[in-house]
């Protein structure tokens, strides 16, 4: 198992419609910067987010900043080197 990460992972939103709002997106991703950043994009918004992470156990974590009003409220368990899944609702992500 890696102990980092590289390349863009990717999520497709279910049922997305963005007729109604051309800022919002239909995907999601996480696109790893290098050993210690990744760039985030999630919930259909169009703010991208940069994270410092770490892995330990197989499993992905977001460092947030302690002064930050933007909470990021999961992490990811990683299955293998191309596929990860959201720990709080086991959507999967997967690599480009």
């Amino acid at each position: 198992m890696p102990e980092t990460l590289s390349g863009r992972y990717v999520h497709n939103i279910v049922d997305c419609d963005t007729s109604g709002n051309p800022e919002e997106n239909c995907s999601e991703f996480l696109e790893f910067i290098d050993e210690t950043k990744v760039d985030v994009l999630y919930g259909g918004g169009d703010i991208i987010r940069r994270f410092n992470y770490s892995i330990e156990n197989f499993t992905l974590t977001l460092e947030q900043e302690p002064t930050s009003s933007f909470l990021l409220p999961f992490g990811f368990n990683i299955i293998d080197e191309t596929t990860l899944e959201r720990t709080d609702n086991g959507d999967v992500w997967k690599k480009q």
